[in-house]
């Protein structure tokens, strides 16, 4: 979030320039500042040395900043362009379909996009391949690629413009209500949520893995805490309490000063 701060002034048109910039530049210049920057023998503990910690956010991490800021870039740019608006609308008139449809196309554009060229480069170029590899070329999660950034960011778009107006039918199916409103109630804190299970993840699964060795009870965990969470926002809203948690209601504070700094 403090790396998108440049940007917050952008229209959508430069938003998009962006995207496109950072989807060609920033993969092989990652892959390249990773390989003469190492990791030292005690990976272990790279939290504690600070030039560690920056290279293992910034570069080499699960989610390095450096890559998925284009995520985020992203997020942005479909805000200018007032589509999240439009989903709005069309949410409470029924016609969600109709506005998903151009952004199911988009999203199965962007995977196919990256995927076609991933496997064209692994399997018709293999000289361009071996000298980037996976980190350069491939769409495995986490890999850092651009065709992985493509290919990542079109699925789940992809995904988002298919389950809106499919969730919106099913909410009026019997029996289908209750169980999505409590995902509903869950996405209330969504953030609080994410923010939770990063804390808890690496203890649990550590725990998970010594005595019950196996990644069943990993899931399970993370299902009860989405069921808990859901529960607890849908019980604050039967009693007109606000279901956001701690972590929303201090990012809609901070969004509103954002917003006043930059109409300023």
């Amino acid at each position: 979030f403090v790396a998108a701060l440049p940007f917050l002034r952008l229209r959508c048109a430069a938003l998009l320039a962006w995207v496109a910039l950072w989807l060609v530049l920033m993969p092989p210049l990652v892959a390249s500042l990773a390989a003469i920057w190492p990791m030292p023998p005690q990976a272990n503990w790279w939290w504690l040395l600070p030039s560690e910690f920056l290279r293992e956010q910034w570069l080499s991490g699960h989610y390095p900043v450096a890559l998925w800021l284009v995520y985020l870039l992203l997020g942005l740019a479909l805000q200018r362009s007032g589509a999240i608006t439009r989903w709005a609308e069309a949410t409470s008139s029924g016609k969600l379909w109709r506005v998903s449809g151009p952004w199911v196309l988009l999203g199965a554009a962007m995977a196919i996009s990256g995927y076609a060229a991933y496997r064209l480069v692994q399997t018709k170029l293999p000289e361009v391949w071996n000298q980037g590899g996976a980190a350069v070329w491939g769409i495995e999660p986490h890999s850092g690629s651009g065709f992985e950034l493509l290919y990542s960011g079109g699925l789940a778009l992809l995904f988002v413009a298919i389950m809106l107006p499919l969730l919106q039918r099913l909410w009026h199916v019997r029996g289908v209500q209750p169980l999505l409103a409590v995902l509903a109630g869950a996405g209330q804190l969504s953030l609080s949520l994410y923010f939770t299970h990063v804390l808890i993840a690496g203890p649990l699964e550590a725990l998970a893995e010594h005595y019950f060795n196996g990644s069943s009870v990993q899931f399970g965990w993370q299902l009860c805490l989405l069921l808990f969470a859901g529960l607890w926002a849908q019980q604050r809203q039967a009693r007109g309490l606000p279901a956001q948690g701690p972590l929303e209601r201090w990012q809609a504070q901070v969004v509103h000063r954002t917003n006043q700094v930059t109409q300023t």
